[in-house]
């Protein structure tokens, strides 16, 4: 599904901080509910649960609505795969947990015509990339090629699914000092993964592609 709530009618409550602006302010948070092009995301089916925690902002304590923290809404144009429904709720896929979001009737949410979810069947976690480099020994000898590692703090627990956001394309890296592109054997999903753009190694995983639906 696409996050798509009405801009006019979706009204979220944030926190302005002065001391989150670079301005050194002292005074103290403000909250403002206004139009808004984002949905929080919730660790339970329920308005009073904890917003979700992004790892990279503060790992050991609940989301918040101060408007710097942008790890727990999910924004207008993302694309997530479904994990389930029940009234008014509807729980996608995020940052490598299920969260939850008020979308009473679709109000909040579009189809994704022609995505793919790329389930992960796998029994351990997937690694996750922020690269797509080749391996180091499929580079033309040379300068020390450079290294794709995983993202430390992020992974795909087994049983998930994400949104492929384009075609599996081949590793590969450009070489300036040639203007020539060289591929890779491998091949990678680049996938919507919580506010990143992540890749996967389409060899480290059995997945399955079919329709991302409403």
């Amino acid at each position: 599904m696409i996050i798509a709530p009405s801009f006019t009618k979706n009204k979220q409550t944030t926190e302005p901080c002065l001391l989150d602006d670079g301005t050194d302010g002292t005074e103290a948070c403000t909250s403002v509910r206004q139009a808004s092009n984002f949905v929080y995301l919730r660790t339970e089916l329920r308005s009073g649960a904890p917003l979700f925690s992004e790892r990279t902002i503060h790992p050991d304590a609940p989301g918040t609505n101060r408007i710097i923290d942008w790890g727990a809404a999910a924004q207008a144009g993302q694309q997530f795969a479904v994990a389930d429904k029940k009234g008014e709720w509807a729980a996608i896929w995020y940052s490598g947990s299920r969260l939850w979001f008020r979308n009473p009737h679709g109000a909040n949410t579009i189809p994704a015509r022609g995505a793919t979810n790329v389930e992960f069947t796998g029994a351990r976690a997937l690694k996750v990339y922020g690269t797509n480099y080749l391996d180091a020994v499929e580079y033309p000898a040379g300068p020390s090629p450079p290294t794709r590692a995983p993202l430390s703090m992020h992974a795909v627990p087994a049983g998930q699914a994400n949104v492929a956001t384009s075609e599996l394309a081949p590793t590969d890296d450009f070489f300036p000092s040639s203007g020539k592109v060289v591929f890779g054997a491998k091949k990678m999903y680049t996938l919507q993964y919580g506010h990143k753009r992540s890749l996967i190694c389409v060899d480290e995983v059995t997945a399955k592609g079919r329709p991302s639906h409403h």
